[in-house]
């Protein structure tokens, strides 16, 4: 009711408020020692040129990781945790050429919360052959911990996002697009630090300390190739860089196969990943460091993924232009060759959901 409220107040009285789109899905994490149920719902209506959605999203966490002598949270065994988020968007388009957009996202725990905000624009030219994306956000974030949550820090991000999309011909597209990122945080932990970690330093245990200010920009190159009606190739790369040193390789390769008639789609993925370790990450501080840090996603590593996605679609089926149903499963497998507690990580990813369009 919320969204068909906030859609009569900001429309033109005289359009009719019509149903957009709505989808759910949950999907199911598992490796060695965690669990993680992530559920999801999304809705759109529409009245004339301005849509509004809502999108909510949660994750349940649970499991017992392996003692690592440098983890708090791990030495708890077992542990849980729950995180509820939630996102309230709007998009205005005055004309074919021309879209705006405006969105406020917030998630919460126990011990971490973000308030986010952002805008952007889009544009189609040349007859919608090329389409140009600018967006901005403002974000605000708290970390703690639950034993004590006087002891917390904060930071403030900040982020700009460009991108281009382009039509290269019947059979092909292209696109480009460029983020950069501020991180400003409280100088008691540095930004994405953990309260619950501790580093070896000599004889003695000592909270995690990062800088407290972080730069971070990223580029990236797609490509899609369709052949004839039915398949298609969709190739991307993502190279990453920022101020502490850290740089990142991201390529992906799918190929996606439509039968019977459209109503039904196949997609098989494979994604690899290539990290470097951070400037101050080393697996053992034998004397005082001014950051330290046990985070093992800033030591190095590789991720490769390969997954099949399954689509059947069903047209004009209760009033609605399309309902599809979906199921996904993935295999992920992590390695820390620099982390010597745990050099390894692998897992599966199950889900499925339905999605349908006015």
């Amino acid at each position: 009711m919320w969204l068909q409220l906030a859609a009569f107040a900001l429309a033109d009285d005289s359009e009719t408020l019509h149903p957009d789109a709505a989808s759910a899905q949950f999907n199911v994490y598992s490796d060695e020692g965690v669990t993680a149920w992530a559920p999801s719902a999304r809705a759109r209506v529409g009245a004339g040129s301005l849509t509004v959605g809502a999108l909510w999203t949660a994750d349940f966490v649970s499991g017992a990781t392996p003692v690592v002598a440098t983890d708090a949270v791990s030495s708890a065994t077992p542990f849980s945790e729950t995180r509820n988020g939630g996102t309230f968007d709007l998009e205005w388009a005055p004309s074919t050429q021309w879209s705006y957009t405006a969105a406020v996202t917030g998630s919460t725990e126990s011990d971490h919360q973000v308030v986010l905000g952002s805008v952007g624009a889009s544009a189609a030219l040349n007859e919608d052959s090329t389409r140009l994306n600018a967006g901005a956000s403002l974000g605000w974030v708290q970390d703690g911990t639950r034993a004590d949550p006087t002891l917390a820090g904060e930071s403030i991000d900040a982020a700009l996002d460009l991108g281009w999309t382009q039509i290269l011909g019947p059979t092909t597209s292209a696109a480009l697009r460029f983020t950069g990122g501020y991180a400003d945080c409280d100088p008691a932990f540095g930004c994405v630090a953990s309260a619950y970690r501790y580093v070896p330093q000599g004889d003695v245990f000592l909270p995690e300390r990062h800088p407290d200010t972080r730069a971070k920009s990223a580029a990236s190159a797609s490509i899609s190739q369709a052949f004839g009606s039915d398949y298609a190739v969709h190739g991307y790369y993502r190279y990453y860089a920022d101020t502490w040193q850290v740089s990142g390789h991201t390529g992906t390769l799918a190929l996606a196969g439509a039968f019977f008639e459209g109503r039904g789609v196949l997609r098989l993925e494979g994604r690899g990943v290539l990290q470097s370790p951070a400037s101050f990450w080393t697996d053992g501080y034998a004397g005082p460091s001014e950051y330290r840090t046990a985070d093992r996603e800033l030591s190095g590593f590789t991720e490769w993924k390969a997954g099949l996605r399954a689509r059947w679609n069903f047209f004009g089926l209760l009033r609605t232009q399309k309902v599809a149903l979906d199921a996904h499963l993935e295999r992920l497998w992590f390695n820390y060759p620099n982390y010597a507690a745990l050099p390894e990580r692998n897992g599966w990813i199950l889900g499925g959901g339905i999605d349908a369009r006015w």
